[in-house]
């Protein structure tokens, strides 16, 4: 039962039903049909039902980007970065939106998930790549590309490009740090 009420969340978000801004308790109630008591009764807070909804978007990252996996990692990037251009609200609830994290952990709902397996893949791709701190070096790299996604999607990536599009600006960026992270295989 609680995973449907996560699923149709999680689509909502991903088809532009639900925006960022409106991902109140009320809101996904009325959204869900049921009252706000539903949500922290199955999931503890309205932030713990988020991390389930986040959790599922990561889910279904990681499931995009599996035809990709075995490829050149700019391309995983340039994976990442689509799936932020094409639900930009679910994309915010999984890669910005403040959540109680200190709660979150305390109560262990942080050790586990497709982010973190997406974490560890890339983290393994750049060690083979060369890297000598690969945790870092991935850390790197969601960073630039999170930060790449945000500049995008607010119209900000195109700084002295304005002719090309924020997305192409990105993805070309995305690609070069890729490049700059693993200099020893020039993938891309």
């Amino acid at each position: 039962m609680a995973r449907e009420e996560v699923q149709t969340v999680c689509d909502a978000l991903s088809r532009g039903l639900l925006t960022a801004q409106s991902l109140g308790a009320r809101s996904i109630a009325k959204l869900l049909g049921r009252t706000t008591g539903l949500l922290y009764h199955h999931w503890g807070s309205l932030d713990g039902f988020l991390l389930e909804v986040a959790h599922l978007g990561w889910q279904r990252l990681a499931t995009d980007l599996a035809p990709k996996a075995q490829g050149p990692l700019a391309d995983l990037a340039e994976g990442y970065l689509q799936f932020a251009f094409d639900h930009p609200a679910l994309y915010h609830l999984m890669a910005e939106r403040r959540l109680d994290w200190a709660r979150l952990r305390v109560e262990g709902r942080l050790s586990q998930g497709a982010s973190l397996d997406m974490w560890d893949a890339v983290a393994a791709r750049l060690e083979h790549a060369g890297s000598t701190n690969p945790s870092e070096d991935a850390r790197l790299l969601y960073a630039g590309l999170h930060g790449l996604a945000s500049l995008a999607l607010s119209g900000r990536a195109n700084v002295r490009d304005i002719d090309t599009t924020d997305q192409e600006v990105a993805v070309r960026a995305a690609r070069h740090l890729v490049d700059r992270l693993t200099p020893s295989t020039q993938e891309t």
